[in-house]
């Protein structure tokens, strides 16, 4: 019964607010950015939040998905999973990123005033997260293993770490951490 909950949360609220901002109304572009079909996977997540920044510029445009992952399935390889399935789904804007949260304690509160300055909610430290990063020549992600002292670990899958000068470009290595 969940995963259906999810899937209808997901078309009905996540995929159909392509046109969010934070802090003013982006109108519809002829060149909306649609997305492809989801594959399915063995884990429960849900996309909460689509951000489409500057789709009248394609040099500009960027996508950001907000995703809230079940915390128990949260491991390297679920990540590396959700990350293609997301960027499949996705393959346009070129700049793309997703930002993954395990716990409803992290995640800021929607509404119009939501956005970067606000500061993080509190013990959101305590839980799992990561970030995914894709543009013309880098594609990788971040995520920590053991909040709330746990490091960044990364894992490039394409191009090497904008971050750090000296990885090398190996595919699906993990560097780290950070």
């Amino acid at each position: 019964m969940l995963p259906k909950i999810l899937a209808f949360l997901l078309l009905a609220g996540g995929l159909h607010n392509q046109f969010r901002s934070t802090g003013q109304e982006l109108k519809k572009h002829p060149n909306d950015y649609p997305m492809s079909i989801l594959r399915s996977v063995d884990f429960d997540y849900l996309i909460y939040a689509n951000d489409l920044v500057s789709p009248e510029n394609p040099e500009l445009c960027r996508r950001n998905l907000y995703v809230l992952m079940d915390e128990n399935a949260f491991n390297e390889g679920n990540l590396r999973e959700l990350f293609s399935v997301l960027s499949d789904a996705f393959p346009e804007p070129r700049r793309f990123g997703v930002t993954v949260n395990t716990s409803l304690a992290q995640v800021r509160p929607m509404g119009p005033s939501r956005g970067s300055e606000q500061p993080e909610p509190p013990n959101a430290d305590k839980h799992h997260w990561a970030r995914y990063r894709r543009d013309r020549e880098d594609e990788f992600f971040r995520y920590i293993a053991n909040p709330p002292e746990g490091k960044w670990t990364t894992v490039i899958i394409r191009g090497k770490d904008p971050a750090d000068c000296t990885t090398q470009n190996v595919r699906g290595a993990t560097v780290g951490p950070i």
